[in-house]
């Protein structure tokens, strides 16, 4: 039969209990700790990458949005994009947009995969398109990060009607300098690809070139853009990301989950793409 507990014993108990609120204690400050650092790294990512990706789309929606806006600028002046191309009817201009558009459409997938080919900063410092500058991002989140993500990425798109709107409303004024119409303008200075001959005439040092004949990129932002990128951000999470310390990739390579595609992956798991169209709600296992 046990005999009372004596004093030792007590202080025993109570050693024990405390050892375990302190360990307790301890673990609940070192996750609280590495999320943390996560969460620091993750903003890291979010103004090196996600920012700048972003910004890339708004210009490339703003350089969308040219189209519609030089269909109404300069009509006062009878040197609308309309007439000037040959007094285009409402159905001819409509097929001008939607051819615009079909390519554009068309490529986009075959441009998801050339990105993969190409690295990410040597396929988006060319013509890149909208959902394939996403890859960059998706490489440095596990999924349930990225829905505020992308929302934030799309949303920065909705600004270009505004920014694009005001940019061919100024550049309007420019109409017949150098011998352009205002719409000319909005292409050069916010981007297509124009025909030197009728560059000629603002820029005569063009028709000295034996480029004459040859249409020839004016899309100053993205070039700016593609140069940028190009240089300066890097393609997939690993060493190659300067802006971050080892031990700061190393805290963003261990939240991604096994599935997380990366640059050494060489091919599709089709398992994973039959329980995405199974379940598209769905999210890979960590």
């Amino acid at each position: 039969m046990a005999g009372p507990k004596t004093f030792d014993d007590t202080m025993d108990i109570k050693d024990v209990q405390l050892g375990d609120i302190e360990s307790r204690d301890s673990l609940d400050v070192e996750a609280e700790s590495s999320d943390q650092r996560l969460e620091a790294v993750r903003r890291k990512v979010d103004i090196r990458i996600l920012l700048w990706y972003s910004f890339v789309y708004l210009i490339m929606r703003i350089h969308v949005s040219n189209v519609s806006n030089v269909a109404i600028i300069n009509l006062e002046q009878g040197t609308g994009i309309r007439k000037q191309l040959g007094n285009l009817s409402a159905i001819q201009w409509a097929w001008v947009l939607s051819i615009f558009y079909y390519p554009y459409a068309a490529f986009e997938p075959a441009s998801t995969l050339l990105l993969k080919r190409f690295k990410p900063r040597n396929w988006m410092s060319r013509p890149g398109l909208d959902g394939s500058r996403l890859l960059p991002v998706a490489l440095r989140y596990p999924a349930d990060q990225m829905a505020l993500r992308i929302a934030f990425f799309y949303s920065c798109g909705q600004f270009s009607g505004t920014i694009s709107g005001l940019l061919a409303f100024a550049i309007s004024f420019m109409n017949g300098a150098g011998g352009l119409a205002g719409w000319r303008w909005v292409f050069i200075l916010e981007g297509v690809e124009r025909d030197a001959t009728q560059l000629g005439q603002a820029l005569p040092q063009l028709s000295q070139t034996p480029l004459i004949l040859t249409p020839i990129p004016f899309s100053i932002p993205a070039i700016l853009c593609g140069v940028y990128t190009l240089f300066f951000l890097p393609d997939y999470p690993g060493p190659e990301s300067k802006f971050l310390s080892a031990a700061e990739t190393e805290v963003l390579i261990k939240d991604l989950p096994k599935s997380q595609p990366d640059a050494k992956a060489e091919t599709w798991n089709p398992d994973q793409a039959k329980a995405l169209l199974q379940d598209p709600t769905s999210t890979p296992s960590r």
